[in-house]
C-alpha cells in the first residue's frame, strides 16, 4: 500500500490531477483510489479542513460526479504516485484472478 503525501493548498490549483485518497462520497468504495481533476479554489470548510471541488469518476459506476473533498484526502498525481497506484491496482487485479481461478476448480 502506497503512503501518497496528502495535497497543500499551495498544490490545489484549478485544472489539476489528484488521486483521492479516501472519498466520503462513495463509502463502498473506500479502499479505491480515484484520479481526479480540482475544480475549485481551496475554501475553508468544517472542523479546520480546506475543500476543494473534484471532478472525478465514480468507482461505483464510472458517472462523472463533482464533490467537495478535504486537502488531507487527496494526494498529487505525479509520475511516482500515478506508478505506484497502478501497480497496487495490478497486484489487486492479480489477487481477484487467482481466487477466480480457485472458484473454477
Amino acid at each position: 500500500m502506497h503512503n501518497f503525501t496528502p495535497l497543500t493548498p499551495e498544490q490545489a490549483l484549478v485544472g489539476h490531477r489528484v488521486i483521492i485518497t479516501f472519498n466520503p462520497h462513495e463509502r463502498t468504495a473506500s479502499d479505491v483510489y480515484t484520479v481526479g481533476s480540482i475544480e475549485s479554489a481551496p475554501v475553508p470548510g468544517p472542523l479546520a479542513a480546506t475543500l476543494v471541488d473534484v471532478r472525478y469518476p465514480s468507482p461505483a459506476d464510472g458517472t462523472e460526479r463533482t464533490m467537495p473533498i478535504a486537502l488531507h484526502n487527496l494526494a498529487e498525481a505525479n509520475a511516482s504516485a500515478l506508478t505506484a497506484l497502478a501497480e497496487q491496482h495490478e497486484a489487486k487485479a492479480a489477487e481477484y484472478r487467482r481466487l477466480a481461478d480457485q472458484a473454477k476448480t
